[in-house]
């Protein structure tokens, strides 16, 4: 009976385990999206290998100076949706040159793009809910 029981525990444990990490997932098309802006952009120090709804470093600059803001925010709590979705990107101030990218429009919860104080040019996407 103590098998069952530990059995049954561990059973337990890893489906929990796997619920709270893969609530942090982004769908591979916002990875994909975030991949693009990142070569549109110039954007070569985001680190593909950690998850950027971790909010982990390269994700998220904490104590940046003022204006010069680094950061890609998730949102994990959409009703009936296991993943999470970039609603925000905030690159001010990063030296960033090019176009805006049109890679903009493949991230359909964004809320908030702030790509203030880089030398972009180029129409304005349309992006969803923006």
């Amino acid at each position: 009976m103590k098998m069952t029981t530990c059995s049954q525990f561990l059973l337990l444990a890893f489906c929990f385990t796997s619920l709270a990490f893969g609530a942090t997932n982004l769908p591979d098309s916002e990875v994909q999206a975030l991949k693009d802006i990142a070569t549109s952009l110039g954007k070569n120090n985001w680190d593909f290998n950690i998850n950027p709804c971790t909010g982990h470093h390269n994700w998220v600059t904490p104590n940046a100076k003022p204006g010069e803001d680094n950061n890609v925010t998730c949102y994990c709590s959409f009703a009936n949706d296991n993943f999470c979705h970039v609603v925000s990107i905030v690159l001010k101030s990063q030296n960033l040159q090019g176009k805006l990218p049109s890679e903009l429009i493949k991230l359909p919860y964004i809320q908030e793009i702030d790509l203030a104080l880089n030398y972009l040019s180029g129409a304005i996407p349309k992006i969803g809910a923006l």
